[in-house]
């Protein structure tokens, strides 16, 4: 059995929701369609408790992120550093959503 490798990279970033909406189906959706792009576990936390980004948006919406909340992003595995900078990049820039002035 090969034992190299067992220390998995890790990386961890918070991230501001900036739309008036917050994590809502939509958003929640595009999140799941991003880290399911990444080899790497993610998860995203908040005040309300921890959910796992590749599963179902119920998981992501039950943390109730609204505007202004920070979310943690962290992930564990090869790619982990791509995912959560794709991932933070993603819910700061609104979830690809009309601004006000478009």
């Amino acid at each position: 059995m090969d034992t190299r490798g067992n220390e998995q990279p890790k990386a961890s970033r918070q991230a501001t929701v900036v739309n008036p909406e917050g994590m809502h189906l939509r958003a929640a959706s595009l999140l799941i369609q991003l880290a399911r792009q990444f080899q790497c576990r993610v998860e995203l936390s908040n005040h309300n408790g921890r959910a796992d980004a590749k599963t179902t948006p119920l998981q992501l919406l039950v943390l109730g992120a609204q505007s202004g909340d920070r979310l943690t992003i962290e992930a564990v595995g090869p790619d982990a550093e791509e995912a959560v900078e794709a991932i933070a990049k993603l819910i700061e820039e609104g979830f690809q959503e009309p601004t006000e002035a478009e």
